[in-house]
């Protein structure tokens, strides 16, 4: 009980607590010394300073992976408190200041609302010249782990429920509506048009992890499908590839219908 009393009298450490959490999260020193820029070495040697001042091991380590024991888990909790109510504290302070962020760190993961992004964007700079806006583009569990490391100030992106964690706020913005698009040479009977017989055509999709494709996913499973035989995946979110790929095979393809006119674009579709 010593030991603990002097951890958190004297020893306690808020960048510490914040490399625990980051560990439980991505079970690898060298994904957390990438956010927290730092080198794998310090990162574990940052860790074994931890567990020796806390007086006991906080992971099991297992091959490829770190695992959290029950008292690392209460001292992660108690740190993703803290560092919700030092936000809550910092935005209630600048409102009463009346000031606004000198810089807006913005990670995208939302290829159909790409075009309205770039306009509300525009809009804000225009109203706030002086500030900074940086732009980073990922999938959805860098954009998350970035957000939690302090390197975003916002992630827009597909995000469930279960993704917060109680640790951060959402608000919805966009329901993803979907279609279904085909080459304009590929001749698909009427009798033929509905998910089951399409799913014999030959497809282009992009990848299990983008949003438009896990919907997709999501309305196979229901129907009892499976995935098409013949399909091509492609690893982007940008609809431009799968077009160019579409014009030269003919195939089908789900897009969102903000995306529509970037295949109406097209004589081949």
């Amino acid at each position: 009980m010593n030991d603990l009393d002097a951890f958190f009298n004297s020893r306690i450490k808020f960048k510490n607590l914040k490399i625990l959490c980051l560990l439980e999260q991505h079970k690898s020193l060298t994904k957390v010394a990438q956010l927290m820029h730092m080198t794998t070495s310090a990162v574990s040697k940052s860790l074994s300073e931890i567990e020796t001042n806390y007086g006991e091991q906080l992971f099991r380590r297992e091959v490829g992976q770190l695992v959290p024991l029950p008292e690392c888990l209460i001292l992660i909790d108690s740190y993703l408190k803290i560092e919700a109510q030092l936000r809550e504290t910092h935005d209630k302070i600048a409102l009463l200041r009346g000031e606004r962020a000198t810089k807006i760190s913005i990670g995208i993961h939302a290829p159909s609302l790409e075009h309205t992004l770039a306009n509300a964007i525009v809009r804000f700079k225009k109203d706030s010249p002086e500030t900074e806006i940086s732009i980073k583009s990922g999938d959805k569990d860098s954009l998350l782990s970035y957000l939690r490391a302090g390197e975003l100030d916002l992630a827009i992106c597909r995000a469930e429920v279960d993704d917060l964690n109680h640790d951060l706020r959402a608000i919805f913005l966009h329901e993803h509506q979907l279609v279904v698009v085909a080459s304009q040479d590929l001749k698909i009977p009427p009798s033929n048009q509905n998910l089951k017989d399409l799913l014999e055509y030959p497809w282009c999709l992009t990848a299990p992890n983008c949003p438009t494709r896990q919907c997709f996913d999501t309305n196979l499973s229901a129907r009892g499908l499976k995935q098409p035989k013949n399909l091509i995946e492609v690893d982007s979110t940008s609809p431009y590839l799968i077009l160019n790929i579409m014009e030269k095979y003919d195939s089908i393809s789900v897009t969102s219908r903000c995306l529509v006119p970037a295949f109406d674009g097209s004589d081949q579709f």
